[in-house]
């Protein structure tokens, strides 16, 4: 066996390894935030890892990561035991290990969302969403052109034009996404959705919800992370009148909600 065969062998028994010890029992549980990009979900881990039985992890199939990792077009199996090799605790006393993982990405690496959440022993999942379809588009070109995703100290004064076509089409697709897999999260695990805009209006509360919901007591929080494009709509879109009279006419609902997100289940 050459050195290499050799190093490739012990790598497979080492991953057999660890996907193993995940699912002993005592070790630790697993749960899943389902999310979106522009959404609030860097802000939510900083606060869930605030609590002492908490570690959550972030994109841990980032696009960026998948194509270092060489995993881009890689079968279900392999990604679901990256995933589960990234999801050992660093502590065994820890209550839960998480991650969030976004519509798109599911998409991107073609991976079974089904799969994966039998995998994790159909985890608790929480459903992060953004009711405003066109804040999320906005904040998501803007983040494109300046390349500036997340932020401490700075926000963003960023205004830009908004092509119809393409806000009518991200919303449909966005819509189809969260069809879904909501409606696959409904019939396997129990779950919470949490809107941004609720986050943003009280974390306090909304985290009380979330630990009520993973059955662990609560405990301050706090996050370093600040909302990168404060500014209202219509500083940010240059042609702000314009597409406003264009969701009027078409008597289009840029928003999504609780009720519709029911209805998906």
């Amino acid at each position: 066996i050459t050195a290499m065969a050799s190093f490739s062998l012990w790598r497979w028994v080492l991953a057999r390894i660890k996907t193993i010890l995940f699912w002993i029992p005592f070790m630790n549980k697993s749960f899943v935030i389902l999310s979106s990009g522009r959404s609030g979900s860097t802000l939510l881990v900083q606060l869930l890892n605030c609590h002492p039985s908490i570690q959550c992890r972030g994109e841990l199939l980032n696009r960026e990561d998948i194509q270092k990792r060489k995993l881009v077009g890689a079968k279900d199996d392999h990604l679901i035991d990256y995933i589960l090799e990234q999801l050992l605790p660093l502590k065994i006393w820890l209550s839960f290990t998480g991650f969030k993982i976004f519509n798109e990405q599911l998409e991107y690496c073609k991976l079974s969302f089904a799969k994966l959440l039998t995998a994790l022993r159909n985890p608790p999942v929480i459903v992060l969403y953004r009711e405003n379809f066109l804040e999320t588009f906005v904040s998501l070109k803007i983040a494109f052109q300046t390349d500036i995703w997340y932020s401490e100290k700075r926000a963003n004064e960023y205004a830009i034009e908004v092509d119809w076509e393409e806000f009518k089409n991200y919303m449909n697709v966005e819509r189809a996404r969260w069809a879904k897999t909501v409606s696959l999260i409904s019939t396997k695990c129990k779950h919470l959705f949490i809107s941004f805009e609720e986050l943003e209006a009280d974390q306090t509360v909304v985290i009380e919800r979330i630990f009520s919901f993973l059955n662990l007591e609560f405990c301050p929080t706090s996050a370093v992370s600040i909302r990168q494009n404060p500014l209202p709509l219509h500083e940010k879109i240059t042609n702000y009148k314009d597409i406003m009279e264009k969701i009027k006419e078409c008597n289009s609902c840029i928003h999504l909600t609780s009720d519709w997100l029911d209805k998906c289940q």
